[in-house]
C-alpha cells in the first residue's frame, strides 16, 4: 500500500504566507503605536516626578550657590547625588564635594548621554534635558558627564528651572515633544513641523518661547506656535 502525502500544497503554502503578511501588516503598525503612547504617557509621568523633587530639593536647602539662604534648583546630576553640589557665583562656579542626600532623583538620572558638550538623560525611549539660568537669565543647559558645571546665575536659580523631553527614535520610540518648569505646567508638541529625533536633531532649548523670545523666563508658548514653529499646548 501506498502512505498518503498529507503535506501543504504549494498553494496553500501561498495562502499562509500571505495571510501572516496581512496579519503583520495590521498588528505590527499598532504595537508601535501602543509602544508611543506608553512612552509619552510615561514622559509625562516623569515630568511630574522632576518638578515634585525639583521643589523638595529648592525647599531642603541642599543647593545654596550664593550663600543667601535660599535653596535652588538642580540639575538631573545633582537631584540624584551623582555629583557635587555648586556653589559659588559667575564666573566662578564649580562643583563641591557635597552630594545631596538622600537623593532627589534615582541614580539612573545622574547617567547622561553626553552630546554637543551637554548631557541628557534616556527614560523610557525619551531624552530629557535639565536648563538651568545663566547670567542675564539665558539658559545654562546640564553638563556632560565629568565635565565642568556651567555658570549658572544663583540667583535665578533659586526661581527657575525648565526641562525638555524629546523622542529617541521619532514615530518608534515616540513622537510628542514636552516641556515643563518650575510652574509644574507640562507643554506637549506634536513635533510635526521641526522634528526633533533622538541625537539627529537635539531639542530646541528655545524651542517653547514665543517666537523672538531668548531668556528662561520669557512667555512660552501656550497654545501657539513657539521659536521652532511647533505648536505647544498643555497637557491637563
Amino acid at each position: 500500500m501506498f502512505a498518503h502525502n498529507s503535506g501543504f500544497t504549494l498553494i496553500e503554502l501561498i495562502l499562509v504566507v500571505a495571510m501572516i503578511v496581512i496579519i503583520s501588516a495590521i498588528a505590527i503598525p499598532n504595537l508601535l503605536a501602543s509602544k508611543r503612547e506608553a512612552n509619552e504617557s510615561a514622559a509625562i509621568a516623569t515630568l511630574k516626578s522632576i518638578v515634585t523633587s525639583q521643589s523638595q530639593l529648592k525647599a531642603s536647602g541642599a543647593i545654596d550657590a550664593d550663600q543667601d539662604g535660599t535653596g535652588e534648583f538642580g540639575y538631573f546630576q545633582e537631584l540624584s547625588g551623582v555629583r557635587g553640589v555648586r556653589t559659588g557665583q559667575p564666573p566662578k562656579v564649580r562643583e563641591t564635594t557635597v552630594r545631596v542626600s538622600p537623593p532627589a532623583l534615582s541614580a539612573r538620572f545622574g547617567t547622561t548621554v553626553n552630546v554637543s558638550q551637554y548631557g541628557c538623560v534616556l527614560v523610557s525611549g525619551y531624552y530629557f534635558v535639565m536648563v538651568l539660568p545663566a547670567p542675564k537669565r539665558n539658559f545654562a543647559v546640564e553638563p556632560a558627564s565629568n565635565t565642568k558645571y556651567p555658570q549658572v546665575d544663583p540667583g535665578n536659580a533659586s526661581r527657575t528651572w525648565a526641562c525638555y523631553a524629546w523622542p529617541v527614535s521619532y514615530g518608534k520610540t515616540g513622537a510628542a515633544i514636552f516641556y515643563t518648569n518650575q510652574s509644574g505646567i507640562i507643554l506637549k508638541s506634536n513635533n510635526h513641523v521641526t522634528r526633533y529625533d533622538g541625537l539627529s536633531k537635539l531639542i530646541d532649548i528655545r524651542g517653547v518661547l514665543l517666537p523672538g523670545k531668548s531668556k528662561i523666563n520669557d512667555s512660552l508658548a501656550i497654545n501657539a506656535k513657539g521659536n521652532d514653529g511647533n505648536y505647544w499646548v498643555e497637557v491637563k
